[in-house]
């Protein structure tokens, strides 16, 4: 069984939250589940809609204070068992990745890269050798991503982090060295944004390689496209989750013991995957 975990915080609306819900239903069958972990507060309307879905998609988070990702989704961590799928409201999941989740290992961590659409592209073919025409199409791909399937074990998301950014790089972090895939090096320490995924560094890189495999096989998740927030509210909450991942990475460093020296590596293991045919030329975006 594959637990689909979707958190919904309807920042953009209660439509347009319903709407992604109801694609979202689309993906469960007999061997998947779709988790809806939500926050409708005092929203007396909004509950009444959500008791029109199956109590076993609705998980109902009961908190105060600003939009946190990472307690609606340990609310429905907590829920299930098994394999997970960890997705937002406004990606499209092709049937190929349920598919590779289905077939997944219990040892198995698959992580799934992600192009973000512009404007009413969603549906264009990405399978173009051409990098100036896939870049009017995507703004970018992520990659790493947040899209990833596991075997739930003991590790949570950290509700410290609030609005947007990092949560995810700490979990996925978190959760791999849990099981022995991932080791705290000093090189994680460097947070550096990249105009192109080819040139990712530091943590970012090494997370990346993780998604390699799903890239070259062409399982691709599609971010929908929606107007940006508030770029000042934004900015605050990612520079203010960045100082707290950071100040998080040095300390498992220092419990690591594994770090010879404070050099940082600026290596970019990713430019040997470099292919100007589809799908590796999607690292170029």
């Amino acid at each position: 069984m594959l637990n689909i975990i979707v958190p919904v915080d309807f920042h953009r609306g209660v439509l347009y939250a319903l709407r992604h819900m109801f694609r979202l239903m689309k993906l469960q069958n007999e061997n998947v589940v779709v988790k809806f972990a939500v926050n409708p507060r005092s929203n007396l309307i909004l509950r009444w809609i959500l008791n029109r879905f199956d109590k076993g998609n609705i998980i109902i988070c009961k908190y105060s204070g600003g939009v946190n990702r990472s307690k609606l989704r340990n609310y429905a961590l907590r829920e299930v068992e098994g394999k997970v799928l960890l997705c937002d409201l406004d990606v499209i999941l092709p049937k190929e990745i349920i598919d590779r989740c289905l077939r997944s290992k219990r040892e198995d961590f698959l992580m799934f890269p992600c192009v973000y659409c512009r404007f009413g592209a969603q549906n264009k073919n990405l399978k173009t050798k051409r990098i100036r025409e896939l870049r009017k199409s995507y703004t970018h791909i992520a990659i790493p991503s947040s899209i990833i399937c596991f075997q739930k074990n003991e590790i949570l998301f950290d509700e410290g982090y609030v609005g947007h950014g990092y949560e995810d790089f700490d979990f996925i972090i978190r959760y791999l060295v849990s099981v022995n895939k991932y080791k705290i090096t000093d090189e994680d320490l460097l947070d550096e944004t990249y105009d192109s995924a080819i040139l990712a560094q530091g943590f970012r890189a090494k997370l990346a390689v993780f998604a390699i495999d799903q890239l070259r096989n062409g399982l691709i998740a599609r971010h929908i496209y929606h107007r940006k927030g508030k770029k000042s509210d934004y900015k605050e909450e990612r520079n203010r989750n960045a100082r707290r991942f950071r100040v998080k990475i040095e300390t498992m460093i220092s419990a690591a013991e594994s770090h010879q020296s404070s050099h940082l590596e600026c290596s970019f293991p990713l430019t040997q995957y470099i292919d100007k045919t589809y799908p590796l030329n999607l690292l170029m975006l």
